[in-house]
């Protein structure tokens, strides 16, 4: 027999929990993923007062959120509530919490959930995103009494998998299976239906536990990644999280590379909608004007060949960024309203990618709109925590918007997360920003001269570089560094610079583009 689940309707609106969707008639209404689940779970309270605590546990379960998000989420609901619906629907009762005070019908829908057959075959995988499977780690001398520790960890990476919109990932039921067998990879592979597979093993050494994992590309069996992770047995669930988040914030950047230079050496008129997306990114990745304006027909082929792949939209929307911010293309504000409008093609494509999210607030933050850029980088990185770049937004925009501290603490994760990323650079160029907001001009100068001594660093890395020089009294070094920067390029003046960092403070800016006129940039 078939539950029935609940829809809600209130005011004209219809809350369909299953299908994830608020309606206002034929109409949807957006919503970021985390206000809708916030939406939601009032509604389903809506006969009491929801306290703070509660919300936040039920929002942001196991996680330190930012101070004021969950303020910030309650009135961004509001709003979306109030513009449907005229009315006000959520009331705060100080010092205790949130109720929902609509009158609120409850309807049962018979919409049948599909059916899983844990003993059925793992269905043949005909989509264009890689798939991967994570086979049960191998217990080598745990005790069977406490196996459940293996099995936690392998569950729990799976589970942080599944999270990463740009795989399939094949249940943890179809991959019982291979618990207590030895299996050729590529029989495995074949009868999952992967292309990918994790593997590992966890093993205890007196009062020491220690995890390997290794990711296995099955057509050629090439070991992708591996790494240990050791830590003390009697800690493994105070610091299992904090395992699985390790893991999972290096295994993406490596997969990502591997899929990227796959893509660069496929023939071009074979290129599905993954391979040309990931070609593109390629390209990006060379930060040069000719790559970067190569990269947007990929992009826009991906787009083409697969129209719900938000992450083809996210990188059109990052190729009109780049003409913006480093100045490939002269019409500003054109390029800027190019890359809302692809990632918020992005974001309709499929609501609850990151990178969507996160091309929108890149937009956002050029379009001087950094509290709902902030909100766009809050919501990439609540969809997926281990999301590097995602951190590295956050703490950008904050530091334009003037906390460098929180700012500091986001771009630190960026950098745990992904210690090797192509962005690596600009992860220490905003590091040294923060740090001058606030007046630390020694830490600031180790990260900003790490920054330019990247490859890639373009002229606004060196920009800072200077100020942060300047700062420092190393007067004769930063006109130095004005040399390097009329060499990167020769029409390089503040105007740029305040144009692509947009301080929400005056006196912030002034930090920066008072150097380089001291180092005879002139306004343009």
């Amino acid at each position: 027999m078939i539950e029935p689940s609940l829809i809600y309707q209130f005011d004209g609106l219809t809350l369909d929990p299953k299908r994830r969707e608020l309606t206002h008639g034929d109409n949807p209404i957006s919503l970021q993923p985390r206000i809708f689940d916030l939406i939601h779970y009032l509604v389903e309270n809506c006969d009491r007062v929801v306290s703070k605590d509660e919300l936040l546990d039920r929002l942001w379960p196991g996680v330190v959120v930012v101070e004021g998000a969950l303020q910030r989420a309650v009135s961004i609901a509001r709003a979306r509530l109030r513009e449907a619906c005229r009315e006000e629907c959520i009331k705060t009762y100080s010092g205790r919490g949130y109720r929902f005070v609509a009158a609120v019908t409850e309807l049962a829908s018979t919409t049948p959930a599909p059916i899983h057959d844990p003993g059925a075959a793992a269905p043949a995988i005909t989509s264009a995103k890689p798939s991967i499977a994570v086979l049960p780690f191998d217990n080598l001398n745990i005790d069977a009494d406490e196996a459940y520790i293996t099995e936690g960890i392998t569950e729990d990476i799976g589970i942080g998998l599944s999270r990463l919109r740009c795989l399939l990932v094949i249940s943890r039921s179809s991959c019982q299976s291979y618990r207590d067998r030895s299996s050729d990879l590529r029989e495995v592979s074949t009868e999952l239906g992967v292309r990918y597979l994790l593997c590992g093993s966890v093993r205890k050494s007196g009062n020491r536990l220690r995890i390997n994992v290794e990711l296995v590309d099955t057509a050629t069996l090439q070991q992708i990644w591996s790494q240990g992770f050791e830590r003390d047995y009697e800690q493994v669930f105070d610091s299992n999280d904090e395992i699985t988040t390790a893991i999972l914030g290096q295994i993406e950047p490596e997969f990502s590379q591997f899929e990227r230079e796959q893509a660069r050496i496929k023939p071009p008129g074979s290129l599905d909608a993954w391979s040309a997306y990931h070609r593109g990114v390629w390209h990006l990745y060379q930060f040069t004007r000719e790559d970067t304006l190569e990269s947007l027909p990929l992009f826009e082929r991906a787009c083409a060949l697969d129209p719900e792949f938000a992450p083809a939209f996210a990188g059109v929307s990052f190729v009109h960024f780049s003409n913006a911010y480093i100045g490939y293309k002269l019409n500003w504000e054109d390029e800027i309203e190019q890359a809302r409008s692809a990632a918020q093609q992005g974001v309709r494509a499929d609501n609850r990618c990151p990178a969507a999210h996160w091309a929108l607030g890149r937009a956002l933050l050029l379009a001087r709109e950094l509290d709902a850029a902030i909100d766009e980088f809050e919501t990439c990185v609540e969809l997926h925590p281990n999301y590097a770049h995602g951190y590295y937004m956050l703490g950008w925009a904050q530091a334009l918007s003037g906390d460098p501290a929180l700012a500091l603490d986001n771009l630190a994760m960026a950098e745990r997360l992904s210690p090797h990323d192509p962005l690596l650079f600009a992860f220490r160029m905003v590091s040294a920003m923060a740090l001058l907001l606030r007046d630390d001009p020694d830490a600031a100068l180790k990260c900003s001269a790490q920054a330019v001594r990247q490859p890639n660093a373009h002229e606004h890395s060196h920009a800072v570089h200077l100020a942060v020089l300047a700062a420092c009294g190393e007067m004769e070094k930063a006109q130095r560094v004005a040399t390097r920067i009329r060499e990167l390029r020769s029409d390089y003046g503040c105007q740029m610079f305040a144009r692509a960092m947009p301080f929400e403070s005056a006196a912030d800016l002034a930090r920066f583009v008072g150097p380089l006129r001291q180092c005879g940039f002139t306004d343009r």
